[in-house]
C-alpha cells in the first residue's frame, strides 16, 4: 500500500500501476486505514486497529525517538534562512505525527509550515518554538 501526501487521480494511478494494492493520503486516517488494510489481508490478520498490527509500535517509537533531530533541523534552517528546508520538514512532520499519536506536534508544524509558505519569519520563530514544546511532551508518549 502506497501513503504519501501525492493524492491526484495521477498520482493514484501511477502507484496502482507500479504494483501498490491501494493507496492512501497522509495524515493517515486511521479508519480508512483499517478499511483499506481489511480489503487486501485475511480477515484473521486484522486485529481490529492498525496500531495493533505487528511492528506498529517500533514505528510509533522510531517517529518518537527522532523527532528532536528532525525539530533541531528546522531550527537550523531558520537560522540560515532556509525558508524552503523548513518548510519541508515541517510538511513531513505535519504529515507523520497525527499517525503515530503526535496530533499537537502535527498541528504545531503545520502552523509553522504555513508561516514559513508567508514568509513570517516571525511568526515562524514563534511556532518553531510551540513544535519544540509539543515535540518534547508527545515524544514522551502516552
Amino acid at each position: 500500500m502506497a501513503l504519501t501526501a501525492d493524492v491526484m487521480a495521477a498520482d493514484r494511478a501511477r502507484y496502482l500501476a507500479a504494483g501498490f494494492d491501494d493507496c492512501l493520503a497522509k495524515p493517515i486516517d486511521r479508519a480508512a486505514f483499517s478499511r483499506v488494510v481489511a480489503q487486501h489481508l485475511p480477515k484473521p490478520a486484522l486485529a481490529g486497529h492498525f496500531s495493533n498490527l505487528p511492528g506498529f509500535a517500533a514505528l510509533v517509537r522510531t517517529f518518537r525517538n527522532g523527532i528532536a533531530e528532525r525539530v533541531s533541523k528546522i531550527a537550523a534552517a531558520l537560522a540560515h534562512d532556509d525558508l524552503a528546508a523548513a518548510i519541508h520538514e515541517a510538511h513531513s512532520i505535519k504529515g507523520s505525527a497525527a499517525t503515530f499519536g503526535c496530533p499537537e506536534t502535527g498541528e504545531r508544524a503545520q502552523v509553522l509550515e504555513a508561516a514559513c509558505r508567508g514568509g513570517d519569519r516571525a511568526g515562524a520563530a514563534a511556532a518553531l518554538a510551540a513544535l519544540e514544546q509539543a515535540s518534547i511532551r508527545e515524544a514522551a508518549g502516552p
